[in-house]
């Protein structure tokens, strides 16, 4: 039983590389460059200001390596900078069923018009329904 559960293990492990190798190759194939797609609303970047961030991204590297240290970051519990957010992505994945489940808690106040009675602000419940 016990080298059943190894194997199934070892084959899912498989599994996952294999999957995020996939779509570390469809990222990178597809038409366009990350950095251009990041400052389509800002058109005073220059070239150089690319570069320097397509080097900070490490969009530099060979994917190969690209991959390597984001399975390297995985292993370390490093999921990434979120490029919305600008925080950790780590963060984001942690919080997000907090944040959903205080939506649901706003909704259902400012349904009920209780949201003033509960101590919340306008401006706080309109930032929550924004997340």
């Amino acid at each position: 039983m016990a080298k059943y559960l190894l194997q199934r293990f070892a084959y899912a492990v498989l599994v996952i590389v294999g999957v995020l190798f996939v779509v570390s190759v469809l990222v990178r194939i597809i038409p366009g460059d990350p950095v251009d797609v990041l400052m389509a609303g800002n058109p005073g970047i220059t070239e150089a200001e690319k570069d320097a961030l397509r080097e900070q991204l490490g969009l530099k590297d060979p994917i190969l390596v690209q991959f390597a240290k984001y399975v390297q970051g995985i292993t370390r519990g490093d999921l990434g900078m979120s490029l919305r957010y600008r925080i950790s992505s780590a963060t984001l994945v942690l919080e997000r069923p907090a944040l959903r489940d205080h939506q649901l808690e706003l909704e259902h106040a400012d349904h009920h018009g209780e949201w003033r009675n509960a101590g919340l602000t306008e401006r706080r419940c309109e930032q929550w329904r924004s997340v």
